[in-house]
């Protein structure tokens, strides 16, 4: 498809000039080998002007014509052209070695191979055979023939062939240095260019004499009659006498790399691209418009100059967007320098090169040394955060300056690695991008650096570049970040183009690839190919000056595009089958500023042939690159029409010429099937057949997979867990064209029911119910019930049971679901436990009225809680409620009943009721204690002291004990009778006890005296060398101390008759449900089961 565009979209303006690499002609074509990737220029008015004419993406070594067939060698393969370099036919694979020199006698073609020796073809190049004898393992440096015989040249002499290669002999006789520059004919006389000079051979090779250059080194030599043309890589020499005399004819402070007779012109390929002479020799002039062969490294705008940093030809600039160029290497300071990077800095512009740093602080007029020498290989990258410029070098250093380059320091990143490509930031976030470990971070200006690779796809990052707090990276996928490099996600850019130049202009991001320029307007999610005009050669960079956009290519200089450039592209012509409804989208992409409203309208004919009876049917408002949609409604008949497009800003249309659209008529298919299904079954699917249709099965969403084919019109599935399917069948019928029919259907889960109802329970109990939650459209059905009977129905939400037996039984529920007929099992398993017997409450069942703190008890079983209540009379529950045993107040006379619960761990209760009898009495003052134990002057165990005295008519007690050479230790009130206490060893103490009622206060008891011996200790076998029982009677609570805290332990208490009293792995027990007596306590290691026995007394 073609479309009208209003202009080209790039175009060359230097800067010109460059490497020449070959030079050849066929009639009036004067052609030129390029440097880098430049490929082929030709000129047609003696080289006056020049065009690329192919290969603008080789790297071309050699150029030879023979008749009017131009050769081009260059890496792995060669290249001829049979009209005039319009168009290039590849022969030959060499691997990845460049063919050095060609030529050709009738139809033989032989060339020289770098590392490969020398090939042959005799069929124009449609195969090659090696033909190295004789020269195996030399490198060939240039070949030329006499007739039907052969020279060649090489790292070590010359060599000719008689039979078309087959066999190479040595013809070095009269040479003084083997190592062959270039070779020449004219007749019958041979011309050698070596490092000792040009020699001159009359006799097929058989002896050489030296014509001139006497120890220098000719290496390109060109003649036409007697004259002989010259280089020895500086300057031009020329003998008119078949090389028995030279005189220089100027270039003599240019490198000069090749010389050659054109017409009456002298040709020179230079460094500087090629040189012209019309009076042999006398003057010269340059010769390089349009031979914009140049490789750029770089582009930078300081003020209102464009610069360019190019590899080996130092630094041009331009004052009018890329017109015209001229140096800008400071006297030719830079003159010959790879100039990688250049960085504006204030009014200083900076150059990273392949030696040093330079810096010009007027518009790159003077240029003047800044360091950094001889300290590495070169300077890759330039960057400045407003403290520091840094220079990130070749051999992976990096070094920064903080006075504009006067000093640097060196600083590292923390492993070794290859190149740093380039250093940038954010806020006080440094990063640096290197090509083999991917990107580093800093915050602290370089001290220290870590990996910030989270994300990357690579380690070999060529650029870093920062727009809006957001930072992007290029390798051969584009990433970004925009939390200061701690992820990195990918950007959609699937070309697998090496990018090396990243712009922001607008919302526009422009990128520079291995293969051309691409844009985006949605942040990378859709790229434009804005590469019209382009060569195929890679770009190196871009930059924005006045709506222009110069974009530098590594061998072919500098292109330029207006931005505000406006037209359409589109990429090849096009015949259209569309299938009616469907929509298209043309490849036709928008460059340049359309106004911001304007609105792209697609037509289409009535006809295949003419643009008649144009109809809309699609419209696009955009200003940006877009894809234009073509969209034809189902209701419209199907026809065949050419393509017209509108826009309304600027004004215009764009018409397909080579292109027509047929619209089609569409399948309509159906999917039947079920609407609702279980989990985890099996359900067919269909459509109508159609014996001329194509089918084609897709899983939209949902956990469901295929069992059948899923080519057929019906399709089996296996639907997996509960939630919507999406199932799509395309119907394709034999025109291409395909309908889609969608059916979302629910998998339905069949709900666990989950039973509720106690699962211990009792004999003694009445009637148990148990249920679920009723669902719409379930129904239930009970089973089971080995140990007990149903009251109720089975087929309800809920039963009622009546357990008969103790035991272990197993209640069992399927519900139903009516709507798919699926069911769901549950199960609830309970246990039966048999009739509490009723506890026995032991205590004084007659009491006087207002006594304090009287015991009742009950036996304590494991596993069981307790309740105490007082359901009627005057007294009151003092301190807890819920264990074996229980302490009371009374008051007046009268008669209490107290109650007694208790539960075990399946439910099951009993009670047990006790009457108690308050009587009155009469208090009096209390009367002074007498005391029972420990006797005087009594030796006593320090783990078990037990102190008792008279109960009287004192309703509390007040204790006192001290050490005899200290103050009293333990000042307490007691409401009982005894205390049981850990006493320090090995001490002598004093104690006395008073009593307390309502009326007063008695007289202290006598003062008793005791001495406590050594503690006993036994060894535990653990970390510890003992253990001590601590009973603290004050709360009931007994403390085992002096055990290895890292081990675990078993504490059993048995009573004096050998009953287990208490269990537990507590070290601290509470010994309340314990009456009075004599205990053994076992402490058992869990780990190595040693065991320790302790005995001791609870004493109220």
């Amino acid at each position: 498809m073609t479309f009208h565009s209003t202009n080209a979209q790039w175009a060359s303006g230097g800067p010109f000039g460059g490497d020449v690499k070959g030079i050849t002609s066929i009639g009036n074509n004067l052609y030129v080998a390029g440097a880098v990737h430049a490929g082929v220029f030709r000129s047609i008015d003696n080289g006056l002007t020049w065009k690329i004419c192919g290969l603008d993406d080789i790297t071309i070594t050699c150029l030879y014509s023979n008749g009017n067939t131009i050769y081009a060698g260059s890496i792995g393969i060669l290249y001829y052209s049979n009209d005039y370099g319009n168009t290039w036919v590849p022969s030959g694979n060499f691997s990845f070695n460049y063919v050095t020199s060609i030529t050709k006698v009738d139809s033989v073609i032989i060339i020289g191979v770098n590392n490969m020796g020398a090939y042959r073809s005799t069929n124009n190049g449609s195969s090659w055979s090696n033909v190295s004898n004789g020269i195996n393992g030399l490198q060939v440096t240039s070949l030329t023939s006499i007739n039907t015989t052969f020279f060649l040249g090489t790292n070590n002499g010359l060599f000719k062939s008689t039979n078309n290669g087959d066999n190479w002999l040595p013809n070095n006789s009269g040479l003084k240095n083997n190592y062959i520059f270039s070779l020449c004919t004219r007749n019958n006389s041979l011309f050698t260019g070596t490092p000792s000079g040009i020699y001159k051979s009359n006799d097929f090779g058989a002896t050489h004499t030296r014509v001139g250059f006497s120890d220098t080194s000719v290496v390109s030599i060109s003649v036409k009659g007697n004259s002989v043309l010259a280089t020895s890589f500086q300057g031009v020499y020329l003998s008119t006498n078949n090389g028995t005399s030279w005189k220089s004819v100027g270039l003599s402070t240019i490198s000069v790399g090749i010389v050659y007779f054109y017409g009456n012109y002298f040709i020179a390929g230079t460094s500087l691209g090629v040189y012209l002479s019309s009076n042999n020799g006398n003057t010269w002039m340059s010769s390089n418009s349009g031979l914009n062969n140049m490789p750029i490294e770089d582009l930078c705008v300081q003020g209102n100059y464009v610069f360019a940093a190019t590899f080996g030809h130092g630094i041009y600039r331009s004052s009018n967007l890329g017109d015209t160029w001229e140096t800008s290497s400071g006297d030719g300071m830079l003159a010959n320098q790879n100039v990688w990077h250049l960085y504006v800095l204030g009014n200083y512009l900076f150059a990273g090169t392949n030696e040093a740093v330079y810096k010009s602080s007027n518009f790159g007029n003077t240029w003047e040394y800044s360091g950094l020498q001889q300290l590495c290989n070169g300077v890759k990258c330039l960057y400045s955060n407003n403290q520091y410029l840094f220079a990130g070098t070749i051999d992976g250093g990096i070094f920064r300056t903080s006075n504009l380059g006067n000093t640097w320091e060196h600083i590292t990143l923390p492993i070794q690695i290859g190149v740093v490509e380039s250093i940038n930031s954010i806020g006080t976030n440094l990063f640096a991008a290197t090509n083999t470990n991917g990107v580093f971070k800093s915050t602290n200006n370089g001290d220290s650096w870590v990996s910030a690779n989270n994300g990357l796809g690579s380690a070999n990052i060529q650029l870093l570049y920062v727009s809006n707090n957001t930072m992007y990276a290029s390798a051969d996928k584009l990433y970004k970040t925009t939390n200061n490099g701690q992820s990195w996600s990918a950007i959609n850019f699937e070309l697998g183009y090496f990018i090396n130049s990243i712009r922001k202009q607008n919302s526009s991001l422009i990128i520079g690839t291995e293969r051309g320029v691409y844009r985006s307007t949605d942040e990378g999610k859709q790229w434009d190919d804005i590469s019209t005009g382009l060569p195929n050669n890679g770009i190196t960079s871009i930059v924005f000056k006045d709506s222009v956009f110069l974009a530098a290519t590594y061998g072919l200089s500098v292109f330029k595009s207006a931005s505000q450039q406006i037209g359409l592209t589109v990429i090849g012509d096009y015949k259209f089958e569309v299938c009616n409804g469907d929509t298209i989208y043309l490849p036709i992409r928008v460059y340049g500023n359309f106004g911001p409203n304007n609105t792209f309208t697609i037509q289409v004919s009535d006809s295949p042939w003419s643009f008649t009876n144009l109809r809309s049917i699609a419209s696009v408002t955009t200003n940006k690159s877009t894809d234009l949609p073509i969209y034809q409604s189902k209701s419209s008949l199907p026809f065949w029409g050419k393509i017209q497009i509108n826009s309304t800003d600027p004004p215009g249309y764009y018409q397909s010429l080579n292109s027509a659209i047929r619209f089609i008529e569409l399948p309509n298919p159906k999917i039947d099937g079920p609407s609702e299904v279980c989990e985890k079954s099996i359900a067919t699917f269909q459509v109508a057949p159609d014996k001329f249709s194509t089918y084609r099965w897709n899983l939209l969403y949902g956990n469901a997979s295929f069992l059948t084919p899923t080519n057929n019109n019906t399709v089996t599935m296996f639907l997996q867990n509960a939630g919507n399917i999406s199932l799509k069948c395309t119907q394709t019928n034999t025109l291409g064209c395909s309908q889609d029919s969608l059916k979302v259907f629910l998998v339905t889960p069949t709900p666990k029911p989950i039973i509720l109802g106690p699962s211990k329970v009792c004999l003694n109990n009445n009637f148990t119910t148990y249920s679920v939650a009723q669902l719409n459209d379930c129904s239930y059905e009970w089973l089971g019930l080995k140990k007990g009977k149903l009251i109720s129905t089975n087929n309800q939400s809920s039963i009622t049971c009546l357990w008969d037996s103790e035991g272990i039984d197993t209640i069992k529920l399927k519900q139903y679901y009516s709507k798919t007929g699926c069911a769901k099992d549950t199960f609830l398993v309970v246990h039966i436990a048999k009739k509490l017997s009723q506890p026995n409450i032991f205590g004084n069942l007659n009491v006087q009225s207002k006594d304090y703190n009287i015991e009742f008890r009950t036996d304590s079983i494991m596993g069981f809680s307790y309740k105490w209540n007082i359901d009627s009379g005057d007294a009151y529950i003092i301190g807890a409620m819920n264990k074996p045993s229980v302490r009371l107040a009374f008051g007046t006379k009268g008669y209490v009943k107290l109650r007694l619960s208790q539960f075990n761990s399946q439910g099951c209760t009993s009670e047990s009721v006790v009457t108690i009898n308050i009587y009155e009495t009469t208090i009096n003052v209390p009367e002074q204690p007498l005391l029972v134990k420990p006797p005087s002057n009594s030796i006593q165990k320090i783990d078990s002291v037990v102190f008792c005295w008279r109960k009287n008519n004192s309703t509390n007690y007040n204790f006192l004990i001290a050490h005899t050479s200290s103050n009293y230790i333990i000042d307490t009130t007691l409401m009982d009778t005894t205390l049981t206490m850990l006493i320090p060893e090995n001490g002598v103490y004093k104690w006395k006890v008073r009593g307390t009622n309502q009326l007063g206060i008695s007289e202290w008891s006598e003062t008793r005296y005791f001495t406590t011996d050594a503690s006993l200790f036994v060894n535990s076998h653990d970390a510890q060398t003992s253990v001590i029982i601590k009973p603290n009677p004050s709360n009931d609570v007994l403390t085992i101390v002096g055990l290895d805290k890292e081990q675990t332990y078993e504490i059993l208490i048995y009573s004096e008759i050998g009953e287990l009293a208490l269990q537990t792995n507590q070290l601290s027990i509470d010994l309340c449900c314990l009456p009075n007596g004599i205990y053994f306590c076992y402490i058992v290691n869990c780990k190595n089961k040693n065991t320790i026995l302790r005995k001791f007394s609870v004493v109220r």
